[in-house]
């Protein structure tokens, strides 16, 4: 997915629960019960225009409906209820009133992310996005099936351009010999980059990927993806040697 930085307002949101020391337990049990309905609502809209959009041909989508539900209870019992009422708004603002993509609501979840590492420091964006990768990340991937699974990654501003570029790299590879190579080649990729979004992590991936190719691919597939590979490294230059949190991007791998 190509991701881009959103710049929001400031908004005025409740201190985490565990910080609230004030609140009475009567009033945090109304507070979950609230989103939850919220919750509800907002996941039943978003599954309904999904399967209304897919047609007779659409997957069941009850996974990610509670899912969803799932996720925004999280946000609202770790951060309150204004949290999770703001979250379930900027997805909404980039999902809008039609059809849903598959870019705009994973985009609208990684604005999620970015919020919470703002208003909540880095270990709130972190939490929600260990939330995301979990139940909520295996859902989409059912429901938007391309071939490929993604995964929400945090990093710099200085690295982002790893993360555009690797997608467009395994797409040529999907799209010349099929979604199990590319899915072998950005496992590899993956891998590496596990330990950091470095140039040297990539190098080593996309090595290893090659190298699969050469041994288990038709000829060609190799080549076409050194080729490829070098025009990447060629657009990146130089990058940043380490992966800080910060900045919350996605790899579509």
């Amino acid at each position: 997915m190509n991701v881009t930085s959103i710049a929001y307002q400031p908004l005025s949101l409740a201190a985490p629960t565990s910080d609230r020391q004030q609140s009475t337990g009567l009033q945090l049990v109304q507070d979950a019960d609230r989103t939850h309905d919220a919750a509800t609502g907002f996941a039943s809209d978003l599954t309904l225009r999904l399967q209304a959009k897919a047609g007779d041909d659409g997957q069941d989508t009850t996974s990610l409906s509670s899912s969803l539900i799932d996720s925004i209870d999280f946000i609202g019992k770790e951060y309150g209820a204004n949290a999770a009422t703001a979250a379930m708004g900027i997805v909404y603002n980039r999902i809008g009133n039609g059809e849903i993509s598959e870019d705009a609501l994973g985009n609208g979840l990684l604005d999620v992310i970015r919020f919470m590492d703002r208003n909540f420091g880095t270990e709130g964006g972190d939490k929600v996005m260990a939330q995301f990768n979990g139940a909520l990340n295996d859902a989409l991937n059912d429901t938007f099936d391309n071939g490929l699974t993604e995964t929400f990654y945090a990093v710099t501003p200085e690295t982002a351009t790893i993360t555009q570029a690797v997608p467009k790299l395994v797409q040529q590879i999907q799209e010349a010999y099929g979604d199990q190579l590319a899915q072998d080649v950005a496992d590899l990729i993956e891998d590496n980059l596990e330990g950091g979004l470095t140039m040297t992590n990539l190098r080593r991936g996309l090595a290893q990927a090659k190298n699969h190719l050469a041994r288990n691919a038709e000829p060609g597939a190799a080549s076409l993806l050194a080729h490829a590979a070098q025009g990447l490294l060629d657009g990146l230059g130089p990058q940043a040697a380490t992966q800080p949190k910060g900045t919350t991007l996605d790899i579509a791998v």
